[in-house]
């Protein structure tokens, strides 16, 4: 940890140290004895206020606790407790009744003024009910907002220790959420079909950039909802988890991790990972990956001190990954999506054979995406869903043949150093609805399909910039491109559709060294044709 953020963390610790009461947790009442608001179940007896300091300790005998407080604390300190606390924070709806304070959206939180320290014990929040018709009609089941989910806000530091964990496991929608249908649940990413089947996937929901959603659960329930925004240090040792639980044939999709934090320090983990089927054969799926999205506040913060791992993985067969979003205060609103999914072999047959399963960029959630970086890890499909536009400075991937970026119509800038882009290690495809592809300002850059990547543009496409073919670039529709190089040991592929040049830098000196395979060198169309030069 740097100087500055030792200063800092001291000076937020002394700002907030107060002479407040300890309210240690006892839950012995006879009657009520999980209940936070019965008095009974503190010493000294009485419900906290905000002006108390939480302490579950030894003497707490590892009781359950039932958060039911609409005020917050002055801060919350759990060790030598194994038990679980439970968070009724979230949305009130008819007869289902949240508590926390009031936030300005209507949802209840809680809140903490000083420190949470949590070295042991688990914090969930309430399971998801069964949507009603009427539940159906609103955003907690169109958009997957649910009812219940953890929302805490600290204004201190935060340290979960690595006996700690904040666990909202099967705690999200069942069968009746929006991702349920005849495969595994979806959420971020698909839940997996089975070997053989032809139906289409399951609905995708949620955000990329502000995930509050719920999983979606099919033989289990989703993962739930978990938005913790910490004003000061946030050190992650333990877990931080809104899976899918692996249970069962058909397992639910994960659910949504919200983080905010001025930095993030330790060798914890974050997951919002599908679950993973139990079963064997043509039957076996997995859910869809959920959404994360960590925020890093601070001046200078970065993600290097944090030594564990965030994922949104698809466990097992044929499901896809959700998002993992990642923000500093110096990316100025793009900051890195990472796609990874799951290391099951099964996986790449789909994603190669079938580009509608992807892990799509959908208008509901924005019609405008903002990327610094797209990291590519195992079997992964990006999927520009039409009526969005994506920037993106740089890809990073390692396999053509599993490594994908699908265009299903929409837009694509692609942003690299210099204007200039190079695809590698990735396959670009448009697929279905008319594309649109633009490099650097006005399409004054150069896309450069590497010798490691591949292009196949089954739908008509246009790129704005010039196009330089290293790699294998194929035509399953007509394509425009402004300009267009194809250097000697590289080759388009026609296949008897027609490449038009509409605007090259040098008309009279343009020349194609590779090969051209599928069709002749009249298939490409110049506004004016100048010297050819084509070796076979």
């Amino acid at each position: 940890m740097s100087i500055k953020n030792i200063v800092a963390a001291l000076a937020l610790s002394f700002a907030i140290a107060a002479s407040a009461a300890e309210k240690h947790w006892l839950g012995t009442d006879t009657s009520n004895p999980t209940l936070a608001s019965v008095a009974a179940n503190w010493d000294p007896a009485g419900a906290p206020t905000a002006e108390d300091d939480v302490v579950l300790g030894a003497g707490s005998n590892n009781n359950p606790m039932t958060w039911d407080l609409d005020n917050g604390v002055a801060s919350w300190t759990q060790s030598d407790y194994t038990g679980t606390v439970t968070f009724m924070t979230g949305t009130s709806y008819g007869s289902y009744t949240c508590y926390g304070v009031t936030q300005a959206d209507g949802s209840k939180a809680l809140e903490i003024s000083g420190n949470l320290t949590l070295s042991s014990g688990i914090w969930t929040h309430e399971t998801t009910p069964s949507m009603t018709p009427a539940m159906k009609n609103e955003n907690l089941y169109k958009k997957g907002f649910g009812i219940y989910r953890l929302i805490v806000k600290v204004g201190g530091n935060c340290t979960i220790g690595a006996s700690a964990s904040i666990n909202t496991d099967g705690k999200g929608f069942g069968q009746d959420g929006p991702g349920y249908g005849n495969s595994c649940a979806s959420h971020g990413g698909f839940g997996g079909y089975n070997y053989t089947s032809t139906t289409a996937p399951n609905v995708i929901y949620g955000s990329v950039k502000s995930p509050i959603s719920l999983g979606t659960g099919r033989t289990t329930k989703g993962g739930g909802s978990i938005i913790l925004s910490v004003v000061g240090l946030l050190t992650l040792d333990g877990t931080i988890s809104a899976i899918g639980p692996r249970n069962g044939v058909y397992p639910g999709s994960g659910g949504s991790i919200w983080i905010t934090a001025a930095s993030l320090f330790g060798a914890g983990s974050a997951s919002v990972d599908g679950g993973a089927g139990t079963g064997s054969g043509s039957g076996a799926g997995c859910g869809g990956g959920g959404r994360v999205a960590v925020y890093l506040t601070g001046e200078g913060a970065d993600f290097t001190e944090f030594t564990g791992t965030i994922t949104s993985r698809n466990q097992s067969n044929y499901g896809t990954c959700g998002t993992v979003y990642l923000e500093t205060a110096a990316d100025n609103g793009a900051g890195k999506l990472v796609l990874a999914c799951g290391t099951n072999a099964s996986t790449s047959q789909q994603i190669g054979s079938r580009p509608e399963l992807c892990t799509p960029l959908k208008a509901d959630d924005s019609s405008e995406f903002m990327f610094s970086e797209v990291p590519f890890d195992n079997w992964t499909n990006l999927g520009i869903m039409p009526g969005v536009t994506v920037t993106v400075a740089r890809v990073s991937a390692s396999n053509k043949d599993r490594n994908f970026i699908t265009m299903y119509g929409g837009a694509l800038k692609l942003a690299g150093e210099g204007g200039n882009f190079t695809l590698s290690g990735a396959s670009l495809r448009t697929y279905t609805s008319e594309s649109y592809i633009s490099v650097g300002e006005s399409g004054a850059g150069a896309l450069t399909i590497a010798s490691g990547a591949t292009m196949r543009m089954n739908a008509t496409t246009t790129i704005d910039g010039l196009l330089v073919a290293t790699g294998t670039v194929s035509l399953g529709a007509d394509a425009t491109v402004k300009d267009f190089q194809l250097p000697k040991k590289s080759t388009v592929n026609l296949d008897g559709h027609v490449l038009t040049v509409t605007n090259p830098a040098k008309r009279k000196s343009t020349s194609v060294l590779g090969t051209i395979a599928g069709g002749t060198i009249d298939d490409i169309v110049w506004p004016q044709r100048g010297l050819m030069l084509l070796f076979r």
